[in-house]
């Protein structure tokens, strides 16, 4: 009889030990024998490994372990998508998980099966670093400037003031936040490849401390009315502070004028002014206004000397004074009208002495840093027809003309004319002009040494458009040049020779000009304006010119006309100066002008009589100078007993001078 093992056959009926034999070797080919019983079993399978911490996301490093419950067992696993076997690595500790990975794993033990695989993925996205506040947060007195900023590279910060969690779709951090009051700022920093970062939060509260306000500045004298121009000082109460000021209308500010002296106040004009100290605030804006109306009839003149013709006539230039106090100037007309003189004379109008010049001075002189008098003469025909030409001459303190220079041009068609002094530069050389005369006779610009030595810097016609014929001398500016007009220009020149011409100005003869304290210039023309009858001017040291007056002629009682008589700027700020013509009678005036243009008459001269030999000068062709007393002195033309010409002081209660001022030191009328 035939059994089945495994669907084969495995014995059949036969007898004896044979049947036995083959039964035991078909169960062993069944996988049978060795069982309890006679019944075969598989074998086991070994546990899955199983990872902790479990696969997931996480935002830092991860440290996996790996365990089979299996005893016994080794685990295998790959991190590089591989399938584990055991020629894979096997584990034997924790495994560090520092960015994306996935882990696979196998365990294996004896008398087992191997585990199935089992697989884990760690992500890992980091979270990118919290912003960092500074000032950081906290109680303040001030208005905080605020920046956020972040350690992780190429983080973008978004922030909200409003109290909402920042987003990405919050406001974007860009600069510097200005924190005015209390507020909360809240922030995150967003970067590619991190998780957001958590919320930084930083209060700001601003708690101002009220600090005291500095006094309010005030004024001496107080603002008011006045007669006269006034010197105002500002003073403030609160230590340690200063003091700005304005004068053109705008508000002071710390970028206005700072106050460091007492300002002169010539014309109409208010002054605002704030102080500035630290632990305060800014005061109150203090303003003053001073109106200032002066006196028509202010002034007292005093005739101080007469000439009487034997000692010279004819005043033609202004006097200046000298270090000695006294004054010195210049008379056209010698004897006969020949040669003139050079004069000294104290400021109480005592003649001290008459100079023989060799032609005729009708400039000024200058005197110069050595203590000496320079001066230029005119050419002039004597008697007897022979020529004396016109000359540059040193007079000592001694008394002593020398002749320094001769110009060698025809005497009627000389190179100095009655206008051109000198002035002194500041390499102690003397500078002038010349009417005629240069490389294209149309006059020049000169330098000669206190020895003699004369240089042409300039010729007039060698540009177009410079001019020609300078009627005035030089005035040295603050800032080392020389400026002058010829008829028709305005010019400054260096002391090197070159010559710019600033502007154009078709009004006659044009006096000497004269830096005011605001750094620009001014002068008067003989003809020009409204009237024709000449025109007080200021220009720019860059060539702007203004129109501050037009003369009205002799139709006008008081106005003046046809001067060529320059101006000072006297201790007051405000400007003075003479017309040889009109006035009250016709004989000419003294008068002011401020330097924003308002025009007062101060004096006029009285009506030339043939038979009155008590009568006063008349016709003054020269311009003024303020002595070291205030006072105003001057000349006139004619007038006097002798009809030569007087010397006058006009008093008008002005400052005293901090320092006698020489405008003329370049001399012209």
């Amino acid at each position: 009889m035939l059994s089945r093992c495994c669907g084969h056959p495995v014995g059949m009926r036969v007898s004896g030990s044979l049947f036995v034999w083959l039964l035991i070797a078909s169960l062993a080919a069944c996988g049978g024998g060795g069982s309890t019983g006679g019944t075969g079993t598989a074998t086991p399978t070994a546990a899955t490994p199983t990872f902790s911490p479990g696969a997931g996301t996480y935002t830092t490093t991860q440290t996996v372990s790996l365990a089979s419950t299996t005893a016994g067992a080794s685990i295998y696993y790959t991190t590089n998508g591989t399938t584990p076997t055991t020629s894979s690595t096997k584990y034997t500790g924790v495994i560090t998980v520092a960015s994306t990975e996935t882990i696979e794993a196998i365990a294996v033990a004896s008398g087992y099966s191997n585990s199935e695989l089992a697989s884990a993925t760690y992500t890992i996205t980091p979270v990118a670093a919290t912003p960092v506040f500074s000032p950081p947060a906290g109680a303040y007195s001030v208005a905080q400037t605020v920046s956020i900023s972040d350690a992780t590279s190429g983080a973008t910060i978004y922030y909200t003031t409003d109290g909402t969690a920042p987003t990405a779709s919050s406001t974007k951090y860009t600069g510097a936040i200005t924190v005015g009051s209390t507020e909360t700022i809240e922030a995150i920093a967003v970067a590619s490849g991190y998780s957001n970062s958590a919320v930084a939060s930083a209060t700001y509260t601003i708690t101002p401390v009220v600090m005291p306000v500095a006094a309010t500045p005030a004024f001496s004298p107080a603002a008011g009315t006045y007669s006269a121009a006034q010197s105002v000082s500002i003073s403030d109460a609160t230590a340690g502070a200063t003091i700005y000021y304005t004068t053109n209308g705008t508000a002071p500010t710390t970028s206005s004028t700072k106050y460091t002296g007492a300002i002169t106040v010539g014309s109409t004009e208010t002054i605002e002014a704030v102080a500035v100290a630290s632990g305060y605030t800014n005061s109150a804006v203090a303003s003053a206004t001073y109106t200032i109306t002066p006196t028509v009839s202010t002034g007292t003149l005093t005739t101080l000397y007469s000439f009487d013709g034997l000692h010279g006539a004819a005043p033609t230039a202004p006097l200046i004074q000298g270090s000695d106090g006294n004054f010195y100037g210049t008379l056209e007309n010698g004897p006969q009208n020949l040669s003139g003189f050079v004069f000294k004379m104290s400021p109480a109008g005592q003649l001290l002495g008459t100079i023989s010049a060799v032609a005729k001075p009708t400039a000024p002189v200058v005197q110069a840093s050595d203590g000496n008098f320079y001066g230029t003469t005119s050419p002039v025909l004597l008697a007897n027809n022979d020529e004396a030409y016109a000359t540059v001459f040193q007079l000592t303190p001694g008394d002593e003309l020398n002749t320094l220079y001769t110009f060698t041009t025809t005497p009627m068609e000389g190179p100095i004319t009655a206008s051109a002094g000198l002035v002194q530069g500041s390499d102690g050389a003397l500078y002038g002009t010349t009417q005629y005369g240069g490389a294209n006779g149309m006059g020049s610009v000169y330098k000669i040494t206190t020895a003699g030595v004369l240089t042409t810097l300039y010729s007039f016609g060698t540009a177009t458009g410079d001019g020609g014929g300078p009627l005035a001398g030089l005035t040295l500016g603050t800032d080392g040049n020389f400026y002058g007009s010829t008829e028709d220009t305005i010019f400054k020149v260096t002391a090197n020779g070159t010559l710019t011409t600033l502007c154009s100005l078709d009004a006659g003869n044009v006096s000497v000009l004269v830096q005011g304290t605001d750094g620009n210039f001014y002068g008067t023309t003989q003809l020009g304006g409204a009237n024709d009858e000449g025109i007080i001017f200021q220009v720019t040291p860059s060539g702007t010119i203004t129109q501050l007056y037009s003369f009205a002629g002799l139709s006008s009682s008081n106005a003046g006309t046809n001067t060529v008589a320059g101006l000072i700027q006297a201790s007051d700020g405000n400007f003075y100066g003479t017309t040889q013509y009109g006035g009250a009678n016709g004989e000419g005036s003294v008068y002011r002008i401020t330097p924003t243009g308002t025009f007062t008459t101060l004096y006029s001269f009285p009506a030339v009589s043939l038979t009155d030999v008590n009568e006063g000068g008349a016709q003054p062709t020269a311009g003024l100078v303020q002595g070291s007393d205030g006072n105003l002195y001057g000349t006139t033309f004619v007038g006097g007993p002798s009809g030569a010409g007087t010397v006058f002081k006009l008093s008008l209660g002005l400052p005293t001078p901090a320092a006698v001022r020489r405008p003329y030191l370049s001399g012209a009328r």
